[in-house]
C-alpha cells in the first residue's frame, strides 16, 4: 500500500467538518440549537451560540489542537475573539489555509486497486492510535452500537478524512420517555373521562405528575440509536467515506472491492 499521501483542505470541507460535528452535538446535546444551519455567513458569536462551545480562547486552544496547526496559536484567539465582526468563511479559510489533510491511498492487492480496504486501513489504525480496542472491528460490524461506544472519536476522525460522511442520525427515544408519554395519553384520556362523569379527583393529578417525571428523565438521557449515517455495518461506512472523497471506480479495480468486500489479504507494496 502507497504510504497516504497530505494536501489541503479546502473552505468548503473545513465548514462540512463543522456542520458534521453540529448534527452530532444536537442528537444527542440538549443545550445544542436544533434546526440551524451554519454557512460561510454566521459570525463566530453565533455559531458558539449556538452549538453551546466554549469560549473563545478555549475554542482557540481545542481547534488548534484538533488539525494540529503549526501557526502561532494566538492569530486563531485573535480570530474567534472578533466574535461579532468575523464570520464562519474566516474561520473556514483560516484553517483550509494552514491545516493539513490526510488523502488515503488504494491498496494494491493482486495488481488491483482497492480503495475500500486503504480507507478501513486508516480508521483501523487511527482508532488503535486513540487507544480503542478494535479486535472487533470488522467489515461487517453493526456501526451503531460501535459508534455508540466511541462517538466522539469516530466523529472526529470520519469527519476529518471524508467531511459529509456523518450528517443525520436517525433516534429512537429512551423506554422512559416512551413510557412517559403513553402514560401522559392514559392520563389525559382518564381527565376527559372524568370531567364527563363528573367525578374528578385531586387523584387524577397522580398518573399526570408520574408522566411529567418521565418525560423530563426520558428526554435527558441519551437517544436509543436505531441507524447512524445511514449505515448498517461498517463496511457501508467505508462506502460512504469513499464517495465524499470524490473516488471514482477504476476499471482495474479488484473483484472484491466491486462487491464492496474488503480484502483482508491486502499486502503493502515495497
Amino acid at each position: 500500500m502507497k504510504n497516504n499521501e497530505f494536501t489541503k483542505y479546502t473552505s468548503e470541507e473545513i465548514l462540512q467538518i463543522l456542520i458534521d460535528f453540529y448534527h452530532f452535538q444536537s442528537n444527542f446535546d440538549p443545550e445544542v440549537d436544533k434546526g440551524q444551519n451554519l454557512t460561510f455567513q454566521t459570525t463566530i458569536r453565533e455559531w458558539r451560540k449556538i452549538c453551546d462551545l466554549l469560549e473563545p480562547n478555549k475554542l482557540a486552544k481545542s481547534y488548534y489542537e484538533l488539525f494540529d496547526l503549526r501557526t502561532n496559536q494566538s492569530d486563531l484567539i485573535d480570530l474567534l475573539n472578533k466574535e461579532e465582526e468575523n464570520t464562519l468563511q474566516v474561520f473556514c479559510d483560516y484553517i483550509a489555509q494552514n491545516a493539513i489533510k490526510e488523502k488515503v491511498n488504494s491498496i494494491v492487492s493482486l495488481g488491483m486497486e482497492c480503495q475500500e480496504a486503504a480507507i478501513f486501513k486508516t480508521l483501523k489504525d487511527k482508532l488503535e492510535k486513540r487507544g480503542i480496542d478494535t479486535k472487533d472491528f470488522r467489515p461487517s460490524t453493526e456501526f451503531a452500537p460501535f459508534f455508540d461506544k466511541h462517538a466522539s472519536v469516530l466523529i472526529e476522525i470520519i469527519s476529518r478524512l471524508a467531511p459529509g460522511s456523518l450528517t443525520h442520525y436517525d433516534t429512537k427515544n429512551s423506554i422512559i420517555g416512551k413510557s412517559g408519554a403513553f402514560l401522559l395519553l392514559i392520563s389525559i384520556i382518564i381527565l376527559i373521562t372524568a370531567l364527563i362523569t363528573h367525578k374528578a379527583t385531586w387523584y387524577i393529578s397522580i398518573p399526570f405528575a408520574i408522566s411529567a417525571v418521565l418525560l423530563f428523565v426520558g428526554n435527558k438521557l441519551k437517544p436509543v440509536q436505531s441507524e447512524v449515517g445511514g449505515y448498517h455495518t461498517v463496511r457501508d461506512l467505508i462506502v460512504g467515506m469513499k464517495i465524499k472523497m470524490g473516488s471514482t471506480s477504476d476499471k482495474r479495480q479488484s473483484p472484491d472491492c466491486r462487491n464492496d468486500i474488503i480484502p483482508t489479504n491486502c499486502k503493502q507494496n515495497a
